[in-house]
């Protein structure tokens, strides 16, 4: 009866010790794919190795959250957008690269349907958050240009309206010109919102004072 309770003891050991490598052991795994630049490969072994930090317990995995950036970086670069923005927001929950992490959640979401909405808001929350470093200016440039667009995409319009003169009567000149001004408008404190986000923006004085003289 001793020797079945010391075999047994000892497997179980056995099996603990095998659950902590085969963590490391993913872990490692999934270094030698980035490096050899497998990220399929590199993904699924960091998944297996989150997984079996996770089990081992909170303070396990919250060593291992380089393992997760590298995850989260995998899942992204592959289009794995929704796994990309779990594990990026363990990684900013948990303190690690959080700037970094905050702006790749948006990044995730610029290949997701129907997220415009949402990356955006992401931006916004992280360029409120994040003020200085590097990370900063990629968040404003990012925000900077989505906003810009807006502008741009009511710029646009004012100018295929504008296009109508060349075949309307005399009297509907004016007419046409109103509806031109008010998407001219509409495209003028976006614009400017942008230049105000991101100051490196060579095109936002260029639109703005062009949409300046079509209003005065």
């Amino acid at each position: 009866m001793k020797k079945l309770f010391l075999t047994l003891a000892v497997a179980a050991v056995s099996m603990f010790s095998f659950a902590q490598e085969s963590a490391a052991d993913f872990k490692n795994a999934g270094n030698t794919e980035l490096k050899a630049k497998n990220l399929k490969g590199a993904l699924e072994n960091y998944e297996k190795a989150i997984a079996a930090f996770q089990a081992e317990g909170d303070e396990a995995l919250a060593a291992e959250m380089a393992t997760v950036y590298n995850a989260a970086d995998c899942a992204r670069k592959l289009n794995k957008g929704e796994r990309a923005i779990e594990l990026y927001t363990m990684c900013e929950n948990a303190g690690y690269k959080a700037d970094f992490s905050s702006y790749y959640i948006a990044k995730s979401m610029e290949k997701m349907e129907g997220k415009a909405e949402a990356r955006k808001a992401q931006l916004e929350a992280a360029m409120a958050k994040y003020t200085e470093g590097k990370v900063a200016t990629f968040i404003r440039k990012d925000l900077g240009k989505i906003v810009f667009d807006e502008g741009k995409s009511h710029y646009d319009k004012a100018s295929e309206i504008l296009k109508e003169v060349a075949s309307a009567k005399p009297e509907q000149y004016a007419e046409i010109q109103n509806r031109a001004k008010e998407e001219f408008k509409l495209a003028l404190p976006l614009i400017e919102k942008a230049g105000e986000i991101d100051t490196t923006n060579k095109n936002v004085p260029v639109f703005v004072n062009a949409i300046k003289e079509q209003l005065k």
